[in-house]
């Protein structure tokens, strides 16, 4: 069974879903902005720059948070935490645009990141992208 966010030793990481969420709902999202970036562990956010510093188009050519290219609402649908990790699944739009995804939380310097985003067809992106860096496109 899964354990009550408020009992996470690292705070709720709804409240840092929730800033993910506003931070989606804004119309200037960007890769490569820094609070983007930021909702980040390192090694996701390294992944994420060298995938994004090419000048082809790499694995991202999409927001991975929402699976979308343009702003749509997230809804968290649960939040399941487990020591310093949690594991939220969101939903993403509406209708038949509607994208569910998981964002693989670690709690790092009192905060939640965002170390891994999994969908059904994709298991892992950090993953893919570290895979896609190597081959070095």
């Amino acid at each position: 069974m899964a354990q009550a966010a408020a009992s996470a030793p690292h705070g709720d990481p709804r409240a840092f879903l929730n800033r993910v969420a506003a931070y989606e709902a804004r119309s200037d999202t960007s890769l490569r902005s820094p609070t983007f970036l930021g909702l980040l562990t390192p090694r996701f956010r390294k992944a994420v720059l060298a995938d994004i510093s090419h000048a082809d188009v790499g694995v991202l050519d999409y927001d991975p948070i929402c699976q979308c290219q343009d702003t749509v609402a997230l809804r968290i649908v649960s939040v399941v935490t487990k020591g310093p990790s949690a594991v939220a699944t969101l939903a993403a739009g509406a209708g038949t645009d509607r994208a569910i995804v998981h964002l693989h939380l670690v709690a790092r310097d009192g905060d939640w990141s965002i170390a891994d985003i999994s969908t059904k067809a994709q298991p892992s992106l950090i993953r893919e992208l570290e895979r896609e860096s190597i081959k070095g496109r």
